[in-house]
């Protein structure tokens, strides 16, 4: 396992004027993360295609689950309502082609759904991504995550409408983050103790039903296929599982899990919280154009200068306007705008 030094660990030492190729570079951790996240966004642009064309995207997908703001909808993938599956899919692409925000526009690219530059997947499909990196969110404390987002991407306006049901790679990392933390709260000792005070017998053994309708019903409550794929591995042909197997199970942890949640809050932290809604593509090119305009690398910029990259994209700001985003952005003995600072502000508030 890659150790970072003190220095390499500082958010200032990645800085915010990275590009995220590069951050993956110094974070080799995170880009297996979105190699995970990106077979998701290649099924939703297969399930799309098979919408359009009337024939199932791939086997086992069935019924699909699109949440919402007062929380989920359910969507037929049945041939039978084929005309009505075109009828919708034709009508979200008609939606996303008449809206024309800083957060880029929603495309298809290849084989990934991509919002400008960037893969994004269904928020249906952001819990079976946690799970397949490698942690295990409840119902309900991903169904309070996706609400709350909701929440605060109808404050953005139409920005945030156009994202509302997607979810980029930085929203699925920042959930990843969060459910860590939430795991770590949570100790395998206390909840070995918890089940055992369940086992009278102290036979080593729960039945599958028991821990089944506790799963459901009580606390963070699982869905069954979440529960099935606990349990399946741990229980015996008379039905009964091996509660300290389940638990070593839940909280299995590979060597790098540790590195990788590290890596994965730094990642976060350099590129700034406002990445989940915006485009990273185009701040990928914003760094570019600034890095040409600044070719020996001082960190500041004539305002007029970055007035025109900024003017380069979709966004059309006056001289007044920037004057007033930029304000306090001079360094005394530095002529020009610092940058860096500008493109922090962007990201951060």
């Amino acid at each position: 396992m890659e150790v970072f030094s003190e220095d390499m660990r500082s958010v200032h030492k990645f800085g915010f004027f990275h590009k995220r190729s590069e951050l993956m570079i110094m974070l080799p951790q995170v880009p297996k993360l979105r190699d995970i996240f990106e077979l998701f966004a290649v099924k939703v642009n297969a399930r799309a295609q098979a919408k359009v064309e009337g024939t199932p995207a791939e086997a086992g997908i069935g019924a699909e689950t699109v949440a919402g703001s007062a929380g989920t909808a359910s969507v037929a993938g049945e041939a039978d309502v084929e005309a009505k599956a075109k009828e919708e899919v034709n009508a979200e692409v008609k939606a996303e082609e008449g809206t024309a925000i800083g957060a880029g526009t929603e495309e298809q690219s290849g084989s990934v759904t991509v919002l400008g530059g960037a893969p994004t997947i269904d928020l249906s499909d952001v819990a079976e991504c946690l799970r397949t990196m490698g942690l295990f969110p409840s119902e309900k404390w991903l169904s309070d995550r996706v609400v709350e987002q909701l929440r605060r991407r109808e404050a953005l306006g139409p920005l945030g409408a156009h994202v509302a049901r997607r979810a980029s790679f930085e929203l699925v990392l920042t959930l990843y983050c969060q459910l860590a933390t939430l795991n770590d709260e949570l100790t395998a000792d206390e909840v070995l103790v918890a089940l055992r005070s369940c086992d009278r017998q102290r036979s080593g053994v729960l039945s599958y039903s028991e821990l089944r309708h506790m799963l459901t019903t009580v606390g963070e409550r699982l869905e069954e296929a979440e529960v099935f794929s606990l349990l399946h591995t741990v229980s015996d042909i008379s039905g009964n599982v091996h509660y300290e197997h389940l638990v070593k199970k839940m909280f299995a942890k590979d060597g790098q899990t540790e590195e990788t949640v590290h890596q994965a809050r730094l990642y976060l932290q350099a590129i700034g919280r406002n990445a989940i809604d915006m485009d990273m593509a185009k701040r990928d090119e914003f760094i570019d154009a600034l890095r040409e305009a600044d070719p020996s690398n001082t960190g500041y910029i004539d305002q007029s200068i970055l007035l025109s990259v900024l003017n380069r994209s979709e966004e059309h700001f006056t001289s007044e306007e920037l004057q007033i985003l930029t304000r306090g952005m001079e360094d005394e003995g530095h002529p020009g705008i610092n940058y860096r600072r500008f493109l922090r502000f962007i990201m951060h508030e």
